[in-house]
Parts: C-alpha cells; structure tokens; sequence
C-alpha cells in the first residue's frame, strides 16, 4: 500500500490550500505542490496609542445606597425569587436586628450565622449576595451547614469580593470538595 496520494482518484479535498506552521514562516502549499512563504511581521502602535494609565480595581462599597432593614430584607427575598430557591428563615431574622449603621458597610455587624442551613447549590448562596453586597460582618458562622462544591464556591467567591467577614467558622462535617476548598484558601489568601 502506497502512502503516496493517488492522483487519479477523484477524491473530494476540503481546501485547494494547506498551510503548514514552520518557524518564523507559514508555507502555503497548493494542489500543485508548489510551495509559497507568508512571512509574519510585527507593527507596534504610534505613541499616542500606547497604554499610559493604570487603574484600580473597583471597590464594591464605594457607592453602595443606603438601605433599610425592611429594604434589605424586601432585596434578599426578590433575589431568592429570581434564583428560585428557598429564602433562609434565620438569615430574614438576623436582617431584621441588624443595627442600621452596618447596612451599607459604614461598619461591621456583629455576626451573620448560617449554621444549620442547606445551601445545596449556587442558587441559595447567589441569593445571599443580596446581603453580603451592602452588609460586612466580623463574623460569619457556617458550622453544620449543608453545603457542597457549587455553593461553597459562590458564597466564598464573594465573601472574598466583598470581602464580607474578617473572620469566617467553618466546622463540623463538610460536604463539599476540592473546588469548595480551593475557593476558600482563596478567600482567605485574600481577606486575611
């Protein structure tokens, strides 16, 4: 059996034209076998084109609006209906005793406790942002919660962003992963 290609065959071919990486230089071959070099070049751009300025990331409580508890509490039960999940009865509670000098992070609530809580999924922890955008903790407890790699990783990811707590319990039997763990060695690489 020949590997050369039998020219006689009438065999549909996909391209008249291959073109073959080699170096510096593409080859262009043609059904004829002829072979034709496209060479590369490199164009920078004038100088007043060039990057000059360099800007900070964006703060997620430069303009956060003032909000009440009932506001609060009216947004994170809209963000549960539009994540269709389940709202968390003790996270409406602990809305409603917030101090009203936390909401907005002017400063820290004492705590926000999810303890107990199933947050199966990104849909409950995505809910949660509600919250974790306009109110910054000391603490928030997530001892013996139901939670596995996708919810982890989305109520970490934005603790880490919002940076929602200075200090964060994890206890008791975890449910989640690797994914769940790397998301929260991240959170604290960056918030501690």
């Amino acid at each position: 059996m020949s590997v050369e290609p039998d020219k006689s065959a009438g065999c549909p071919t996909e391209c008249d034209k291959c073109s073959i990486e080699c170096g510096d230089c593409f080859k262009t071959v043609d059904n004829a076998g002829n072979e034709k070099k496209k060479t590369r070049s490199v164009r920078f751009p004038d100088e007043d084109e060039l990057v000059t300025q360099y800007f900070e990331p964006a703060n997620p409580w430069q303009n956060v609006p003032s909000t009440t508890r009932s506001q609060l509490a009216a947004e994170y039960l809209e963000s549960c209906r539009r994540h269709n999940t389940l709202c968390i009865d003790s996270v409406l509670e602990q809305i409603r005793e917030l101090p009203e000098s936390s909401i907005g992070g002017v400063m820290r609530a004492p705590r926000l406790t999810l303890s107990e809580c199933a947050l199966l999924g990104p849909a409950p922890a995505d809910a949660l942002e509600a919250v974790l955008r306009k109110v910054q903790f000391k603490r928030i407890e997530i001892d013996h919660a139901v939670i596995d790699d996708e919810g982890a990783e989305a109520l970490f990811d934005m603790i880490e962003y919002y940076e929602s707590a200075t200090i964060v319990c994890i206890s008791g039997p975890r449910q989640f992963g690797i994914r769940g763990w790397q998301a929260a060695s991240r959170m604290i690489k960056k918030v501690c």
